[in-house]
């Protein structure tokens, strides 16, 4: 179907008034493909792609988590090492003001951080509940199954070319909980 939507493009311009023609090589295209006709592809075609918006937004929102909990993790642990150089009897009260300045500005910090997170993440649930009755729990299931394979069919590229657009995007969002 992808050679034929691509020779498609140039065979339209070399016969424009062959529409119903056209149209025959694309659904014979499809039907190479298994589908029984234009109809049933587009049907399939938009099942699987609630059900990948949905997969992906999981995803993304599984990611945004994980990178809030370690934006957390981190500025709390700034701010124990702080606690821990307050308590330290050997440093001057000078240097112990500027700590409690950085401590403040830290703890103003995590908590932004926390409100921003609720915050949209109230957006963020309402969406995937009103997109949610396109789509069901298996097909979403289904996607992320085959979802290096999606990804092929939908990009155009290969898995070689996705994994190093992923290793050169982002990679802050795979981190560890």
């Amino acid at each position: 179907l992808r050679q034929q939507g691509i020779e498609f493009q140039q065979w339209l311009a070399d016969n424009p008034d062959g529409g119903k023609e056209g149209f025959n090589k694309i659904e014979a295209a499809i039907q190479e493909g298994g589908f029984d006709d234009y109809a049933t592809f587009v049907k399939v075609n938009a099942k699987v792609a609630w059900a990948w918006n949905m997969a992906q937004a999981q995803v993304g929102m599984d990611r945004q988590k994980d990178l809030n909990q370690a934006s957390q993790d981190m500025t709390q642990q700034g701010i124990d090492l702080i606690d821990q150089q307050l308590a330290d009897p050997n440093i001057p009260e000078e240097t112990k003001a500027e700590l409690r300045q950085t401590r403040e500005q830290l703890a103003s910090q995590k908590e932004e951080i926390a409100e921003t997170w609720d915050k949209n993440k109230v957006y963020a649930d309402w969406a995937m509940k009103v997109v949610g009755p396109l789509t069901n729990d298996k097909e979403v299931a289904l996607v992320k199954k085959y979802e290096p394979e999606l990804m092929e069919v939908f990009t155009g590229l290969s898995k070689e070319q996705i994994d190093q657009i992923h290793e050169l995007s982002m990679p802050q969002l795979e981190l560890e909980p």
